[in-house]
């Protein structure tokens, strides 16, 4: 079932099961919102904690909560950060919020 969560003007992108790992440190990625593509993360393994990614053991048991693409509790990508790069968008763009300003 498609989960929707209205925020102010914006939605939040939910991954519901949509993630499969592929070869060459890529995983397949598909929003309950139908948003969908490939992130290639070789580069990003690269750096910092992100190296025990190198490990195709480990790299391939990915999982999602819905609001993370995760490995563990600590080695997690936010999923608005994914779908603003499929989008080709910033991840405050995703969500359309207008801007308020005070009164002079």
């Amino acid at each position: 079932m498609s989960i929707l969560f209205q925020i102010f003007f914006g939605l939040i992108y939910i991954l519901s099961n949509g993630i499969k790992p592929l070869d060459a440190n890529k995983i397949n990625v598909v929003f309950d919102e139908g948003v969908s593509g490939i992130i290639d993360l070789s580069d990003f393994i690269q750096k910092g904690i992100f190296q025990q990614l190198k490990d195709p053991t480990t790299f391939r048991n990915v999982y999602t909560d819905g609001t993370s693409m995760a490995w563990s509790d600590q080695l997690e990508i936010d999923v608005d950060a994914i779908c603003a790069e499929f989008k080709k968008v910033t991840p405050s763009q995703l969500f359309h919020i207008p801007s308020f300003h005070a009164a002079d």
